[in-house]
């Protein structure tokens, strides 16, 4: 072997021995993505969330899913990886799926989408599914897809929405009825000097003014001192009174433009509201009952004076008609006795006695 050979040889043999060195590395590599890819995938099993990864640059080929994909689609990993969605759902579906994910690849971010799914031999499921464009360091473009099944979730979030309107229409009821009450209804803040807290239509009508000027005063404000002090003394004794035995007064209220006065019949009562202490004031107007009861008597009274005429007239009348009426039964006893009268004074003195008896 001449020289030229040998050194040739020797060459080759570098460049082999390079070349093994680098498929060696290669190998040693490939051992360590598969064996990172064997762990990776171990993780996404067991996550509950349903992951699939899309190949971008291959048409959007299935890459990787987790056990909850495969489960959802009762299909094996070998029957999804390196197909697409028309190979395994609906025209109408892929072409829906499709469009989300290229909308989400121009986007090159994050696309969250809820949707009602029907997998075969399920029942309609909501997934919430988030899609992301992720490019890897290899140059590879991957489309990640993670959902959730939010159908419990959705379900729980309308029976929510659902009591949350029926309680705001009750509470809407209930406002409407409050201030259509007949009632006057004043609930004072105790613990802020009994300032007015909450009031009723009633109560404005009944004070003559809006709530606005009313809502944050107390009765210093509204009314005159000698009226506020007696408010204040009242409120003060009811406060220790509770719901089920409030204290019960009557008093009359005038406007604070005097020009409107009612009855009231009261009835006031503490109460605690969310750490709030509360004087609870429920005023009935007992106005037209007043007028009326002192319509009442003033008709007993006058009956009663037109009786006391009445017999005074009779007495007066009964004396004036007695006296004549003596003279005539004197009289016709007299006739009575003289001959051929007899019958007709009889009658004439039986028709006086009877007269001066009534």
């Amino acid at each position: 072997m001449s020289i030229q050979e040998r050194l040739n040889l020797e060459r080759e043999n570098v460049q082999l021995k390079k070349e093994l060195s680098v498929l060696k590395r290669k190998m040693e590599l490939l051992e360590s993505n598969r064996s990172l890819n064997s762990f990776s995938q171990h993780l996404i099993d067991k996550m509950q969330a349903i992951i699939f990864i899309k190949d971008v640059t291959n048409g959007f080929r299935y890459y990787r899913v987790n056990d909850a994909f495969c489960s959802i689609q009762h299909l094996s990993r070998q029957e999804v990886i390196g197909k697409t969605d028309y190979d395994l759902f609906s025209l109408e579906e892929a072409e829906k799926y499709r469009r989300d994910d290229e909308a989400t690849v121009s986007m090159r971010g994050d696309f969250t989408l809820r949707e009602m799914v029907h997998f075969q031999g399920e029942e309609k499921i909501i997934l919430q599914t988030t899609k992301s464009y992720v490019e890897t360091s290899e140059g590879n473009q991957l489309l990640v897809c993670v959902s959730y099944d939010i159908t419990e979730h959705i379900q729980k979030e309308r029976m929510m929405e659902s009591l949350m309107k029926d309680e705001q229409e009750a509470h809407q009821m209930m406002k409407a009825i409050f201030h259509k009450l007949p009632s006057a209804i004043l609930i004072k803040d105790i613990e802020d000097d009994y300032r007015f807290y909450i009031i009723n239509q009633k109560f404005e009508q009944m004070c003559n003014m809006p709530k606005e000027l009313l809502v944050g005063k107390t009765d210093y404000d509204i009314f005159p001192k000698e009226e506020a002090d007696k408010y204040r003394q009242d409120d003060v004794a009811a406060t220790s009174c509770e719901e089920s035995d409030p204290m019960l007064i009557h008093e009359i209220v005038t406007s604070p433009d005097r020009g409107t006065h009612t009855h009231l019949q009261t009835i006031k009562f503490s109460f605690t509201f969310k750490r709030k202490k509360l004087l609870v004031c429920v005023g009935n107007d007992v106005t037209l009952q007043y007028q009326m009861m002192e319509q009442l008597r003033d008709a007993l009274s006058k009956a009663e004076q037109a009786d006391t005429l009445k017999a005074q007239f009779i007495a007066n009348m009964s004396h004036e008609i007695r006296t004549p009426l003596n003279s005539i039964i004197g009289f016709s006893q007299l006739m009575a006795e003289a001959e051929n009268q007899t019958t007709g004074m009889n009658i004439t003195v039986l028709s006086a006695l009877i007269i001066t008896c009534c």
